[in-house]
């Protein structure tokens, strides 16, 4: 039957980068679309479970990692996540991956979906973005922390969602995901 609903779709996460225990930039969240009373119409509607993106491998130079898949609910789409970066740029996506190795650009977020990666350096990567904040940049060999997610009570209990990953550094601890 026709009807209004809520509605809240997440894309999949973005991999983080990866190669030994060197200076890598998290993954990006899956958009976030959180849109209530939405008018469906009577009959089916499609629905994607958008795929986490594969992390960095140390083969060849797949250091980087990969974008995650989109996600929807009828025409309500959420895109995937920014993959996090190594040597290349990171991500665009929901929410951007983090920069990697030698001050790499954190991506780019989609407005109102998520938010931009932050930056790494020569010593650490950037967090990846989350729905409800950026990811931080890095600083020397101080990797940056993921944005935080967004949390949702849709479900009947608050759940918080779609938080960014973490940085890694040459020595240390990584990052704190969002």
């Amino acid at each position: 039957a026709a009807g209004f609903v809520d509605v809240l779709v997440v894309g999949g996460g973005g991999g983080g980068a990866g190669y030994q225990n060197e200076e890598a930039g998290g993954g990006g969240a899956g958009g976030y679309l959180d849109a209530g009373s939405v008018y469906f119409s009577a009959g089916s509607q499609t629905v994607v479970v958008g795929a986490g993106g594969t992390g960095g491998t140390m083969v060849g130079t797949a250091y980087s990692g990969n974008n995650g898949g989109a996600s929807l609910v009828g025409s309500y789409v959420a895109p995937g996540g920014g993959h996090g970066g190594f040597y290349g740029q990171a991500g665009n996506g929901g929410s951007g991956g983090g920069g990697g190795y030698n001050a790499a650009t954190g991506g780019s977020g989609t407005s109102t979906l998520g938010n931009d990666g932050g930056d790494g350096t020569t010593g650490a990567g950037g967090g990846g973005g989350g729905a409800g904040a950026a990811g931080t940049s890095a600083s020397s060999s101080t990797p940056g922390v993921g944005g935080n997610g967004l949390s949702s009570s849709i479900t009947g209990s608050a759940v918080t969602r779609a938080g960014g990953g973490g940085g890694s550094t040459t020595s240390g601890s990584g990052g704190a995901g969002g």
